[in-house]
């Protein structure tokens, strides 16, 4: 099937001019088979792998169906995060910008309830949110889908990894009977197709077979790194480099725009295309880079869809893409037609999980590669600076220059003047310092965190005494870190204490953020366990068949409750 145009699809001026500025020429195979159906108001199924565009296949209809007079909430989209939730709500936002009156709202765990409430009662046509929330709202009456038209399941296997299928079918069972249903997932396991089959009243089902990941032309690298160092490692990569068509790729505009003033301080040709510029200002850019004019553009995943950028020699991640099909897109932009291409992606020792997650993903081995060091750098300064003078002496008449240097007093000789411009010459590109005794920090943290099986076990202070179960170890987790719900692997709760086994890499991300949190009321504290991690048992690396004794069957005898412990 033939991916359709933007202006073939059959929805309202406003819609079709927002998408066109947000740089849409093309739909994608998922958008293309599901708006047009969406727009009929049939309950639908869409299964396709994250970043292929889910976002505008279920919100460009939502802006076609929506009564901008009557204030009552018309749709809900559920997402498994906030991250998601907000990314969601601001692309809604940005589709629906030239809707008048048509208010989209966020509404997740993390931030003030209040604030949410103010903006509920102002008018919240789209509402956007997490389960835990917008169960609160639901409770508080703050939310009322008597008049909803339109509800969404984003990214719903993740919600169920993450322990919220009994949220999920508590908000469904409030959605009026006939209101349209729609789902999207990048997998559709047993519980999926059970809520479909429970919820949705005849389907259209979508389903989307992932593209070729890779090609071979691109050699893939990566390159440790800590964050306050990204902006003088990347000017080392590329001046090692020299490529002229360079595109680094960051998370958020904010960032795109600090690195392109970064870059241009320091005398690079760097421009920046993201979201918050217009279709003829991107377009421009985008010519001056064909020409030539621009050596680094920095952009955020809008340039990696859809637009024509031909014959890129280097692609950088600064920041590692939040979904592993964003970085096929991003690398992509090179080792077209038969050319060869290079992509370097930046890792934090916390990242080092997701960087996993992409090889497995993507079923390549990304190589590390050293950072430059200075003295290679001032050396390809030198050899380009040499180079440029021999042309010179080659084709040009340099007599009168020579004649101008004897006349002058102090001449030192031709070789001690070379010499002298050379080095005045070097100092105008100055290389960025960094703190490379220090890189070692990064594989000590690796090493004290290693644990079974890529994950380490964490000993949490509270139990099934606090009414904890694992389901609350997983949420304030997912909640305030990077690690998802398919990351996390055995979890043991006791009465008096828990064991949660995270990746390794988010240790002690993990450790730090949760500091000073509560569950169920109660202040948490959480460290590594220090029980020895074997593989020898069936476990996995569980504690030992005495520790469980002690631990989990003491309740079985009533009062030989063992001496309470700080950790294992």
């Amino acid at each position: 099937m033939e991916n359709l145009s933007v202006h073939d699809l059959t929805c309202a001026n406003e819609t079709t001019r927002a998408l066109v500025e947000m740089g849409f020429e093309t739909m994608t195979p998922i958008q293309t088979q599901a708006i047009p159906k969406a727009i009929e108001g049939v309950d639908l199924v869409g299964q396709a792998q994250t970043g292929t565009g889910k976002t505008a296949a279920f919100g460009i209809p939502i802006f076609e169906r929506i009564d901008a007079s009557v204030k009552d909430t018309q749709a809900l989209i559920l997402c498994p995060t906030r991250e998601l939730a907000v990314q969601v709500s601001e692309a809604l936002q940005t589709i629906g910008k030239y809707h008048r009156g048509i208010n989209v709202v966020p509404v997740y765990g993390g931030a003030s309830i209040d604030r949410q409430i103010q903006l509920m009662r102002r008018g919240a046509h789209i509402v956007v949110g997490t389960p835990g929330r917008v169960m609160d709202h639901l409770r508080r009456r703050t939310l009322k889908l008597n008049n909803l038209k339109m509800f969404t399941l984003d990214e719903a296997d993740e919600m169920l990894n993450m322990g919220f299928r009994e949220d999920i079918e508590t908000v469904l069972e409030t959605v009026p009977a006939d209101a349209q249903r729609m789902l999207f997932s990048a997998t559709m396991p047993k519980a999926i197709l059970s809520i479909i089959k429970n919820y949705l009243r005849d389907p259209a089902m979508i389903r989307i077979q992932p593209k070729e990941i890779t090609t071979d032309t691109i050699q893939q690298l990566y390159v440790k790194t800590r964050n306050r160092d990204r902006e003088a490692i990347l000017t080392r990569f590329i001046e090692l480099y020299g490529a002229t068509r360079t595109i680094v790729f960051c998370n958020t505009k904010r960032k795109v725009d600090e690195l392109v003033e970064w870059l241009a301080a320091r005398g690079y040709q760097a421009e920046r295309i993201h979201g918050d510029m217009d279709q003829s200002a991107r377009m421009n850019v985008i010519r001056r880079y064909k020409e030539g004019k621009v050596q680094v553009l920095v952009a955020t995943d809008v340039a990696a869809r859809g637009l024509d950028i031909p014959a890129v020699e280097l692609v950088f991640n600064f920041e590692l893409p939040r979904h592993e099909e964003y970085y096929v897109h991003r690398i992509g932009r090179t080792g077209r037609a038969g050319l060869k291409g290079t992509s370097i992606s930046f890792v934090t020792a916390k990242e080092m999980y997701s960087l996993k997650s992409i090889m497995r993903y993507t079923k390549k081995t990304i190589e590390e590669v050293m950072i430059p060091k200075k003295e290679s750098i001032e050396k390809i300064h030198m050899d380009r600076i040499l180079a440029e003078v021999k042309e010179i002496a080659e084709t040009q008449d340099l007599s009168k220059a020579l004649e101008t240097m004897q006349q002058q007093e102090g001449f030192l000789g031709f070789e001690t003047m070379a010499a002298a411009l050379l080095t005045k010459m070097m100092k105008g590109g100055a290389i960025e310092e960094i703190d490379e005794a220090g890189m070692g920090g990064f594989r000590q943290s690796e090493r004290k965190v290693r644990g079974v099986n890529g994950r380490v076990k964490l000993f949490i202070n509270i139990g099934r005494k606090e009414k904890v179960d694992p389901r609350d170890l997983v949420r304030v987790i997912t909640k305030e870190t990077d690690v998802t719900g398919k990351e996390i692997g055995k979890i043991n709760v006791y009465n008096e204490f828990s064991f949660i086994e995270v990746p390794e890499e988010h240790a002690k991300h993990v450790i730090q953020r949760l500091r000073k949190k509560t569950i169920n009321g109660t202040h948490i504290n959480v460290e590594i366990s220090r029980e020895k991690q074997s593989s020898g048992n069936r476990d996995g690396g569980s504690h030992s068949h005495t520790k469980r004794r002690e631990y989990g069957k003491w309740n079985k005898k009533e009062g030989t409750k063992p001496k309470k412990r700080t950790h294992a």
